[in-house]
């Protein structure tokens, strides 16, 4: 019978073994060459971003330069066009650095946006290292052959190629430790990478809502103001209407005071006129009076006035200025122009005053 498969012990020469496959220079080693060039781009990109934020990040209105806009444009294209993985964000940094305040609350939309967009683009990048996959195959499980069943027959041994002895194969127990070492440790990276992504959406989100609000508050107060303004505006027109109303009504109520105090009303004058015996005389000093306080005569105005009265109570017709000479309040002047009328029936300087005549109408 042939005897069972024998296989090297994992205390010998390690020297001697194969080398893996990852250690050939193949797949992988183009991979950790990318890796590596990308990894000094966003390094290179975060330099630049730190040198912007010393410059400018304290001066808004420099900040929104055409300089400063197309070197910050220019950075954040180019670390839009890296490849990234969950690895490299956490050690370049460069999620601090695109997520800073004075670039995520830019003046400028469009760089707004593109902070927006690249942010997150990584997320969903960190994301998708967290969600749950299918488990990874242990070392040994598939290629380490199945033992033998108790009883049978062990298969030949086959040579091993000539160029290179076989490989030892990891003990099952040691390669599933090794592999979720390696899984920890990479879980541990990407959700403290994630952690950090989610945290630097969120924060880019509130702002994002807080400007909206700011800029709504600001629109509400500024119609308010507007319609503050504008009732203000009303206020103030209907205060001065009613002010003018008052005042045309209080004039109103002043003069008919006046005339009703003076006597100097049409209607009075009439009325006190008709039932006398001298009602034409009586009017024709009434006139005089009127245009005496036309031309600011006051004291004239009112004593042919008074004379006017006078001579509307005298019962008996006038035919003589002695009737009334004796009379209290007609004087000589007055006494003159009675006996003018009585003449010529005129007054001359009522006629005079008529024509408008004013100068020297004695």
């Amino acid at each position: 019978r042939t005897p069972p498969q024998s296989f090297p012990s994992a205390m010998e020469n390690p020297t001697k073994r194969p080398l893996p496959s990852d250690a050939t220079g193949g797949g992988d080693g183009k991979r950790a060459k990318d890796s590596a060039s990308a990894e000094a781009k966003l390094t290179a990109c975060c330099a630049e971003l730190r040198e912007l934020a010393k410059k400018y990040a304290s001066d808004t209105s420099a900040s929104s330069g055409p300089q400063v806009m197309a070197a910050l444009v220019s950075i954040l294209i180019r670390l839009a066009s890296v490849s990234v993985d969950a690895e490299l964000l956490r050690r370049t940094g460069v999620a601090k650095e695109v997520n800073q305040r004075w670039i995520r609350t830019h003046t400028n939309e469009d760089v707004r946006r593109a902070s927006s967009e690249l942010v997150h683009s990584w997320k969903n990048v960190v994301v998708r290292v967290l969600s749950p996959g299918p488990k990874a195959s242990r070392v040994g499980d598939a290629s380490s052959p199945p033992a033998p069943a108790r009883g049978a027959p062990a298969p030949e041994a086959q040579a091993p190629p000539p160029e290179a002895p076989p490989e030892a194969p990891v003990p099952a127990e040691g390669a599933a430790s090794i592999g979720d070492a390696a899984a920890g440790s990479g879980a541990c990276a990407a959700e403290d990478s994630g952690k950090e992504w989610a945290d630097a959406a969120k924060t880019q989100d509130t702002e994002t809502t807080k400007q909206k609000k700011d800029k709504k508050d600001r629109k509400d107060n500024k119609d308010k103001k507007e319609k503050n303004e504008q009732k203000a505006d009303m206020g103030r027109l209907d205060a001065a209407k009613t002010q003018a109303t008052e005042t045309t009504k209080e004039k109103k109520d002043k003069k008919d005071k006046k005339d009703k105090n003076t006597g100097k009303t049409k209607g009075d004058a009439l009325a006190g006129a008709e039932g006398s015996a001298n009602a034409e005389l009586s009017e024709f000093f009434k006139e005089l009076s009127v245009f005496e306080f036309k031309l600011k005569a006051r004291f004239k105005g009112m004593a042919y006035k008074k004379v006017a009265a006078l001579l509307a109570e005298v019962p008996e017709k006038v035919t003589s200025s002695a009737q009334v000479k004796d009379t209290n309040g007609i004087g000589p002047a007055s006494l003159k122009k009675i006996e003018e009328y009585l003449q010529t029936g005129k007054i001359q300087k009522l006629e005079k005053y008529r024509r408008g005549e004013f100068d020297g109408a004695e």
